[in-house]
């Protein structure tokens, strides 16, 4: 499923895929829904989306152009990021309010995971040889997530989106 091949071909890393996402949800959710605004610019996440009933949104965005050995990248050694807090903080606004849509683009998959999805798929620390996220490291998701995840088309995304936001 995922993507159709003429996107999927234009989408040669995260920022690419962030372009096309940010055009799809604001016409196929946003314009239709006077209730929404997508923020033009990116913040602690890559795109948030606002409800007037003060609702905020988050999706977190990952791709993997390349097979990397069955992995995703997360966040390098140096980096400092909310999401690593959110996956090693048992913090249950992002359980409710943060979605993770990661391609793999060599096998054209693309999924929706909450938070708690995410948190099970972490790669093996070197240091301490468990698998976990931790701050401070080179944090990584396991490529298993995408076996454990529907796989989804575009449409279907835009769907489930729309589902979450209008349940919230």
């Amino acid at each position: 499923m995922g993507l159709d091949e003429e996107i999927l071909n234009c989408i040669n890393n995260e920022k690419d895929f962030e372009e096309y996402l940010r055009k799809e949800i604001q016409e196929k959710i946003i314009d239709k829904n006077k209730n929404l605004y997508l923020l033009k610019s990116k913040g602690i996440f890559d795109i948030t989306i606002i409800k007037d009933n003060c609702k905020v949104f988050n999706l977190e965005l990952k791709v993997n152009v390349d097979n990397r050995n069955g992995y995703v990248g997360l966040t390098g050694k140096t980096e400092k990021h909310i999401q690593i807090e959110s996956l090693i903080n048992d913090i249950p606004y992002f359980d409710k309010y943060l979605k993770w849509i990661v391609l793999d683009k060599p096998n054209n998959k693309l999924i929706l995971a909450c938070n708690s999805v995410v948190k099970k798929f972490p790669t093996k620390d070197k240091e301490t040889k468990k698998y976990e996220f931790r701050a401070g490291k080179t944090n990584n998701i396991k490529g298993d997530i995408f076996s454990n995840q529907t796989d989804l088309t575009i449409n279907n995304l835009i769907k489930k989106l729309q589902s979450w936001i209008d349940d919230n």
